[in-house]
């Protein structure tokens, strides 16, 4: 018998208070945790209940053998202690998965793609949009900063081409190019490993 049908029990033998019982059948059935209130009260009512059922099966059996003595173990108590234990380790059970569940979904719509990464650093910096990996990975500050400041150089250097100083400025952009690939990479990196090991955002 499980517990619940322990309580069930006790309702039909219409043992202890109907609707604290109702109430522990309950929380049973919605696999909530019980006070330990509770679990002293079911242990309390299986003595009596284990008493009537000595008493009934002495009168049937044999009516001259005594009943059993408190000094002696009582199996279907130690029984209600163990179900007890059984619904205590499930529910446990049942709540941790739970939580894991929530942290996986939680990772799952906060999680940051390497891959989408650089492909809006690599990818649209070619066609002269730096900053966006760094604006995808939460990082939006640095990233318009890197936005503007390279359209700028582009222009500066495409307007001045014709003279040395655009090439060096073209040359500089490409160098920023590069390191904004690198730099937003790194960065989206430390936002998942920081949001794998506490389970929250970096920023």
């Amino acid at each position: 018998m499980t517990l619940l049908d322990d309580v069930n029990e006790l309702l039909k033998q219409n043992i202890g208070d109907s609707a604290r019982l109702e109430h522990i059948k309950s929380s049973i059935e919605d696999n909530k945790p019980l006070y330990d209130s509770d679990k002293n009260y079911l242990k309390e009512l299986s003595k009596k209940l284990e008493t009537t059922e000595n008493t009934s099966e002495t009168s049937d059996d044999n009516p001259y053998v005594n009943p059993k003595t408190n000094d002696e173990p009582e199996p279907k108590n130690l029984g209600v202690e163990e179900k007890l234990k059984i619904a205590e380790e499930k529910i446990d059970k049942l709540t941790h998965d739970a939580k894991n569940q929530e942290e996986i979904e939680y990772r799952k719509n906060y999680y940051k793609s390497e891959g989408t990464t650089l492909v809006l650093a690599v990818v649209l910096g070619i066609l002269g949009i730096n900053g966006v990996g760094h604006i995808y990975v939460g990082k939006i500050g640095k990233g318009v900063w890197i936005l503007i400041g390279s359209l700028i150089l582009l222009a500066i250097g495409i307007a001045t081409v014709v003279f040395m100083v655009g090439y060096a400025l073209i040359f500089v952009y490409i160098l920023i190019w590069i390191w904004q690939i690198i730099d937003s990479k790194r960065i989206c990196k430390e936002y998942n490993d920081y949001l794998r090991q506490t389970g929250k955002t970096l920023w």
